[in-house]
């Protein structure tokens, strides 16, 4: 399996902080965002991981470079001059993800907590199983298709209809985009190349208005957190806390993914990881 995840973003929401470290390198809970969906790519036994890179890309290759596995074939594609937005990013780094079939492909500041250790599982099996162009993991969310964009899917259906931030259609129900997705390798033909693009918007509309399927895979348990702003980021860093201080399931994950990237890690650190800026 190959992966990529995605780091070209400029992070303004969270300004001054993302002057000197691009988002998916500021420290949450101790260690940079990207650590998050890296750990879940692992879960899918990834032989390769890809960054793009845009906004301060030095500081997105010391952290993969630090907390990468060596076992893992590492790549780096930067996007020069302009941002190619995250169809454009995927369409870049073509060379590095196609090859398998498909591919998995995670937002670098998606910040997730699950129940297990495969949380993935389910997305791949489905996946595999139907073979679509895309599988998109997602869950309810009150502001999905209003204040968030949604993921239109027909009632009782796991078969997507379209993307918007709201929609006519009542018969249609919304959800929520985790930032978490495998892709068939189809998908590059629905990607122009040295061109902007956003990966639901235009690819996934452009092939199911050509008759590809695309579905999604339920997560009800995730922890999906908000972070592009500071006061969401700190409010997320301490809920992920106290699931760490209850010792809830949630919280045994993430244990175990703070001491998958610092060996020995110690709930007793806690306070002083809570705030990064």
């Amino acid at each position: 399996m190959r992966a990529i995840i995605l780091c070209a973003g400029f992070g303004k929401r969270l300004l001054p902080h993302t002057n000197t470290r691009a988002k998916p390198a500021i420290p949450f809970l101790g260690i940079p965002g990207l650590c998050y969906p890296l750990y879940l790519a692992e879960s899918l036994n990834i032989t390769d991981v890809t960054f793009n890179l845009h906004h301060l890309p030095e500081t997105i290759k010391a952290a993969a470079l630090k907390y990468v596995s060596p076992k893992y074939q590492t790549h780096f594609a930067l996007e020069a001059p302009n941002i190619l937005d995250s169809g454009g990013g995927i369409k870049n780094t073509e060379s590095f993800l196609k090859g398998n079939g498909h591919f998995l492909s995670l937002n670098g500041d998606t910040i997730c907590l699950f129940q297990n250790e495969h949380p993935l599982t389910a997305l791949f099996e489905l996946h595999s199983k139907n073979t679509p162009l895309a599988t998109l993991l997602v869950q309810e969310h009150k502001s999905a298709g209003s204040s968030h964009g949604g993921v239109f899917v027909r009632e009782n259906d796991f078969e997507v209809d379209h993307f918007a931030k709201s929609s006519s259609h009542t018969a249609l129900k919304a959800y929520h985009y985790l930032g978490i997705a495998l892709f068939s390798d189809r998908i590059f033909e629905y990607l122009p190349s040295h061109q902007p693009s956003n990966i639901l918007y235009d690819a996934l509309t452009y092939g199911l208005n050509h008759g590809e399927h695309v579905q999604i895979c339920k997560a009800p348990e995730a922890l999906w957190f908000e972070t592009g702003n500071k006061q969401d980021f700190l409010a997320a860093a301490n809920i992920c806390a106290k699931h760490l201080r209850e010792g809830t399931p949630h919280g045994h994950y993430l244990h175990k993914l703070l001491s998958r990237f610092v060996p020995n890690w110690d709930l007793l650190q806690l306070n002083h990881y809570l705030n990064p800026f």
